[in-house]
């Protein structure tokens, strides 16, 4: 590969998440506890609220928040010296707006941008995912440095769960956009939102109420053994 391919291939990756995610999705979160990664692939963000498979061979990665839309979480796949797949999660709060709001709002702003940014919108899609309705659509985008254009194809899916908007992106050359589709589907497949931290809030007040309920059915108890003798 030459030069200067090597130099938009760079390009490309510097700018797939700080172009597209910063202008679509300007609000996000950090994580705030320990996730974990089994030797099955199996990866939980307590934090997020989110566990899914990796698939075999990729890279889960925790990018540092340096600056908002950056991605909460990616999944790389294995290096390829033309370009490197990836597939990217960016969480942020709904503060009780819709899916339909937050994802025609998206929309929009896509269309928008269309012509200034190159971006073509493909197509779109309702599913459901975890258990939850989802949006799914699909964009792509020219990329060119130094005369050189790389089409790179975007595989977008928008989910509300548990009142956190979750934007999940597939990205890859157009002409290889296919080959690794079938590991992003998978992992959609296999995503569950897991609300650990409000389940653990409220096992900790289950917890407090069994232990009052305890005491106060102690001291009841107390009371009429006094009455009885």
């Amino acid at each position: 590969m030459n030069l200067k391919l090597q130099s938009l291939n760079l390009k490309i990756v510097s700018v797939i998440f700080v172009l597209i995610l910063t202008n679509l999705f300007p609000s996000s979160f950090a994580s705030q506890l320990n996730s974990t990664l089994n030797e099955q692939g199996n990866y939980l963000n307590p934090s997020l609220d989110i566990g899914f498979q990796v698939p075999q061979g990729w890279l889960v990665q925790e990018p540092k928040k340096s600056q908002s839309g950056a991605p909460d979480i990616a999944v790389v796949a294995p290096y390829s010296s033309e370009f490197t797949p990836s597939i990217s999660f960016v969480v942020e709060k709904a503060n009780g707006t819709s899916l339909e709001s937050y994802f025609e709002s998206k929309k929009s702003q896509i269309i928008k941008d269309a012509q200034s940014k190159n971006v073509s919108f493909l197509s779109e899609q309702d599913s459901i995912i975890g258990g939850y309705n989802a949006k799914i659509i699909i964009i792509k985008e020219n990329f060119t440095e130094q005369g050189i254009s790389a089409p790179i194809k975007f595989k977008q899916m928008f989910v509300l769960a548990d009142d956190n908007f979750y934007t999940i992106t597939y990205a890859n050359l157009e002409k290889n956009f296919d080959a690794s589709l079938s590991s992003y589907n998978a992992l959609l497949n296999s995503i569950t939102f897991t609300n650990l931290q409000h389940s653990l809030g409220m096992d900790i007040w289950l917890v407090i109420g069994g232990i009052g309920g305890a005491i106060a059915i102690g001291i009841l108890l107390v009371i009429r053994k006094k009455r009885s003798q």
